[in-house]
């Protein structure tokens, strides 16, 4: 009788439950500090955060991420400055090798960013926050959910976790990095702090240049490579998510938005608004006007 061989395979970053998992824009917040006992993932998409993780200061700019291992305080004890916008995933895990991950800024790749924002983009369809009672936090399960989707959830944060923790260094737990990528972190860092602060002007390619110094061919390159589009495309990219955020937090007419964000007519911002989201700015405000009122 023939014997098969069988050889056990054993995860060796597990996650086991997951805790919270959202978009935020701290950009207009103060933040005070607070310690779990679980991990929780704080990457920063556009802009910059101050991290302290154990009263060590840290600025993370964008593509920057920070694992605050369980039970370290992180914050400060009075509100601080006001950050970017963040991608934040909370989860319980007992995996040993995670330990070497934790407290420590790490600087992610243009694939690795993508990934992770993908990965919050399809929590955050899964899970919502229901309580309203404030002494239970954290988030539930959509009803009806396809667990499927939610074991792919899973292998998804695993294997992205498994990344990070295999491209980084073994002396100091710091994720390799080049000058060279260094340098693009920085330079599309700049062009987005610039963009957001025009984000009511008309900008053209020229003024983009002017602004990080560079040639329209290293500037579409750079773009490109960080972003997988063109300068233009991303800054409508931008003016797009800051139209939802206005719909979202603030009581502004969508003629009101489209002006603010500096479109030449209301049919172009709703046109540009459509092809990006799927949906018009008044279909989407009213799916945000339902969500308020459950």
């Amino acid at each position: 009788m023939t014997t098969f061989i069988r050889n056990e395979l054993n995860n060796v970053i597990n996650v086991r439950s997951i805790i919270n998992v959202f978009r935020a824009d701290l950009r207009n917040s103060h933040t005070v500090g607070e310690s779990h006992n679980f991990p929780e993932i704080f990457y920063v998409e556009q802009g910059q955060s101050l991290v302290v993780a154990n009263g060590n200061e840290t600025v993370l700019h964008a593509g920057g991420l920070i694992i605050y291992g369980p039970n370290t305080f992180h914050g400060k004890e009075q509100p601080y400055t006001p950050g970017g916008i963040v991608n934040i995933i909370s989860f319980e895990t007992n995996s040993d090798v995670m330990v070497r991950l934790y407290n420590r800024p790490i600087k992610l790749n243009p694939r690795q960013r993508e990934r992770f924002e993908a990965i919050v983009a399809r929590g955050q369809s899964l899970f919502k926050r229901t309580e309203k009672d404030e002494s239970i936090r954290g988030m539930h399960l959509v009803p009806g959910a396809d667990l499927r989707d939610v074991q792919q959830l899973k292998n998804l944060l695993e294997m992205f976790l498994l990344d990070i923790s295999m491209g980084t260094d073994q002396k100091d737990g710091l994720t390799s990095y080049s000058r060279q990528e260094q340098l693009y972190e920085q330079q599309m860092a700049h062009l987005t702090t610039f963009l957001m602060e025009n984000i009511d002007q008309n900008l053209s390619l020229k003024q983009m240049e002017d602004a990080l110094w560079l040639s329209e061919s290293s500037l579409r390159r750079l773009v490109q490579r960080c972003k997988g589009c063109g300068p233009v495309a991303y800054f409508q990219e931008l003016k797009i998510r800051e139209a939802k955020r206005l719909i979202q937090t603030t009581s502004l007419s969508i003629t009101e938005i489209s002006e603010k964000l500096g479109f030449s007519t209301i049919h172009y911002f709703s046109r540009l608004f459509h092809n990006k989201t799927g949906m018009s700015p008044t279909d989407y405000s009213q799916v945000v006007a339902e969500k308020h009122k459950k």
